[in-house]
């Protein structure tokens, strides 16, 4: 065997070590041991270099390719939460009831309403009456800015807030609560909501951040390997996520409590701050559907200095039909809205 295809061939096994240990991320509880999600964060980085040496040895030692390919396929599960092969073509019926549902981090409109030409308020105006959505849920909100929302949609909306969250509905909201955590702090909003004759229920999620954005953006602008200051922004960038990873794994029980509990079809939808290959969503997407799937492609939702995160989702309960999801890159926000239509499965 040549010197170089040993050394390629290191790095494979490396990476297929890595790529397999990234299959714990899901499982582990991060209270419990929290390096595992880390790997987690990077699995697209993992698939995307794992397809990269199956492509290598297809053109120089084809039963290689096999190394990637096998890992590839033990992890089937976790490619399709990064990559979307459509279940299924799904029309919407005549006559149905489809709620057309958006949720979107818009990290207060501070690229929006900010602006001192105004310019952009209009065009984010605008933007939010094309899309037309019957339900929206956002995060990262404000009184100041559910106001302006508020002022760019007709009257028929109603609205709830607790900030961080907020819900607008053009359907009739029936009752609202919210979830906190230790610190008293919300993380889920919830209303029942009036269609036609069946109640719903629609929690917005806003789970805890990992607040490590101005740390990566630093890190990639001025990052110096040859300098302690690096690593000192890579220590903190860690620490962070592990403290951001074990509070939103401490708040699981409580939610997933009031998921049990709640007695009409619901949507969850918001930002998990979290990859699809993190406990967190493996516990609260069990028996829900990612209306991810019914897409097709890689969908990442933010738009930040770190590529490759899909960590904003509407996933539903088994009674509703998805007919579609969508992501727009639009840059009002450092997250990206999010789309689905979803109609509740007539009773047989």
């Amino acid at each position: 065997m040549k010197r170089l295809t040993k050394i390629i061939l290191g790095f494979n096994i490396g990476l297929v070590s890595l790529t397999l240990l990234s299959y714990l991320s899901p499982i582990v509880n991060p209270i419990t041991f929290w390096p595992t999600s880390l790997l987690g964060i990077f699995f697209p980085v993992l698939f995307i270099l794992n397809l990269l040496f199956i492509i290598t040895w297809l053109f120089s030692k084809p039963s290689f390719a096999l190394i990637s390919v096998i890992t590839l396929a033990l992890g089937w599960r976790q490619v399709q939460n990064i990559y979307a092969l459509p279940l299924e073509d799904r029309d919407i019926p005549e006559g149905s009831s489809a709620v057309h549902l958006m949720s979107y981090n818009v990290a207060y409109l501070n690229r929006v309403i900010s602006n001192a030409r105004h310019s952009r308020e209009e065009e984010f105006t605008h933007y939010l009456q094309e899309k037309n959505p019957d339900i929206i849920c956002l995060q990262e909100v404000s009184e100041k800015t559910m106001e302006f929302v508020a002022s760019t949609l007709d009257s028929n909306f109603h609205f709830e807030i607790r900030k961080p969250a907020g819900i607008i509905s053009r359907y009739p909201i029936l009752q609202t609560g919210y979830l906190f955590d230790r610190a008293q702090k919300t993380f889920a909003l919830w209303t029942d909501l009036k269609i036609q004759d069946q109640t719903i229920r629609v929690y917005c999620l806003y789970l805890q951040s990992n607040q490590i954005t101005r740390d990566a953006d630093h890190l990639v602008r001025e990052g110096d390997l040859q300098e302690e200051k690096t690593w000192s922004t890579v220590a903190t960038i860690l620490t962070k996520y592990r403290s951001a990873a074990q509070k939103r794994a401490e708040i699981l029980p409580v939610l997933k409590q009031h998921l049990q509990e709640c007695p009409h079809p619901y949507i969850l939808a918001g930002d998990f701050n979290d990859v699809p290959h993190s406990y967190v969503y493996s516990q609260l997407s069990k028996n829900m559907q990612d209306s991810f799937h019914f897409s097709k492609g890689m969908k990442f939702t933010y738009g930040g200095v770190i590529p490759f995160l899909r960590i904003d989702y509407i996933l539903a309960t088994a009674q509703w039909n998805i007919y579609g999801f969508d992501r727009d890159q639009v840059n009002y926000s450092d997250h990206f809205p999010i789309f689905s239509t979803l109609a509740l499965a007539k009773k047989s």
